[in-house]
């Protein structure tokens, strides 16, 4: 249970550290770092964040994709973007607490659904 109210000030502080962001990017004050970066992975490790939530709450969540895929992106702000989904996708699931991602390729644009 400790562990659980840790986690969730440490996602309540990088939320108002999010808007914090937001904020300064809004005002030009903060850029972007693109580069490099592999989505499938960003994908992966935060799903993987959630095992000890999944144990405890009997939720399934899943991520479905045929290879890795790699985009020019700033990492952070994309990590935000899919911890927030994931985040969401939790909130508003049914009661059989599944959530599935599924990363797809087509004529060379990536989608990923929540």
């Amino acid at each position: 249970n400790i562990q659980v109210i840790i986690d969730e000030t440490e996602r309540l502080t990088a939320l108002v550290n999010d808007m914090l962001d937001v904020s300064k990017l809004q005002a030009g004050t903060q850029t972007m770092n693109i580069q490099r970066m592999s989505l499938t992975s960003a994908v992966s490790s935060t799903v993987e964040r959630y095992a000890r939530f999944k144990e405890h709450n009997d939720f399934t969540i899943t991520f479905n994709y045929e290879r890795n895929v790699f985009i020019e992106a700033d990492e952070i702000r994309l990590l935000q973007v899919v911890y927030n989904l994931i985040n969401n996708a939790i909130n508003y699931t049914g009661a059989d607490k599944t959530v599935t991602i599924t990363q797809t390729i087509e004529n060379d644009v990536v989608r990923t659904f929540f």
